[in-house]
């Protein structure tokens, strides 16, 4: 079986709301989430939602047979960014019949192929990416806040909120960010740096990365959305 997840998360933290809802996430608020969850059904694709308040009347109204609300509220770090990580490798230790998963954002990306398809070309993990030129100054703020060395403008700069493969290979890939967590303050919000510095490690074990075209679009651009599998904001 594959399947997609994603987090929608809604109660307040210390942290404030994801950057695409316009200041809009709140509970039971389907239109944060509505245009990625068409594309889920267009595609024909199944997906788990995890929620932390969603109340029973919005979930009946939304849960179909390929769409599953699942409730989560481990509260290991107050990130969401960084705590959707947890209720992923949790889900996925649970359950066995997975075979391959995409980890994705909700209030910014859509689904135009399934996205499954590209796990022929036999990648170990598939990521999404950002621009050098636009990433590199407030990455390299949250590398410093995480006391990571900084960034250099020759590295890829990849983005966490799209990461797919086999499930044993997520598995594998999301303890070696856990274990990176525990070294960082909680009231960072680290899931950026952690994310890239996993995915190198992984490189340098020999592990082949996927990034970029046709996964997804050219990050915050609309070129080539419809010929990409994902469009990621």
């Amino acid at each position: 079986m594959n399947i997609i997840m994603a987090p929608f998360f809604t109660k307040k933290t210390i942290f404030s709301q994801h950057d695409s809802t316009l200041g809009q996430c709140g509970k039971d608020n389907f239109k944060v989430i509505s245009r990625f969850y068409e594309s889920v059904i267009k595609q024909n694709l199944k997906c788990i939602i995890f929620h932390n308040e969603c109340s029973d009347e919005f979930v009946k109204k939304y849960q179909t047979n390929n769409i599953k609300f699942v409730y989560s509220d481990q509260q290991h770090r107050p990130s969401y960014n960084d705590e959707r990580f947890y209720c992923y490798l949790d889900y996925l230790e649970k359950n066995t019949l997975i075979d391959n998963v995409f980890c994705t954002d909700i209030f910014d990306v859509e689904f135009y192929q399934d996205p499954f398809k590209i796990l022929e070309k036999k990648a170990d993990l598939y990521v999404g990416s950002e621009s050098k030129k636009k990433s590199l100054k407030w990455l390299n703020i949250k590398f410093d806040q995480c006391k990571f060395p900084r960034l250099s403008p020759k590295e890829d700069y990849y983005n966490a909120g799209i990461v797919g493969g086999s499930r044993e290979k997520i598995i594998e890939f999301l303890k070696v960010m856990i274990l990176r967590f525990v070294d960082v303050d909680k009231n960072i919000n680290s899931n950026m740096p952690v994310f890239i510095l996993s995915v190198k490690k992984m490189q340098k074990q020999g592990w082949n990365i996927f990034t970029g075209y046709p996964l997804h679009n050219e990050f915050k651009t609309n070129k080539n959305k419809e010929l990409a599998y994902i469009k990621h904001k």
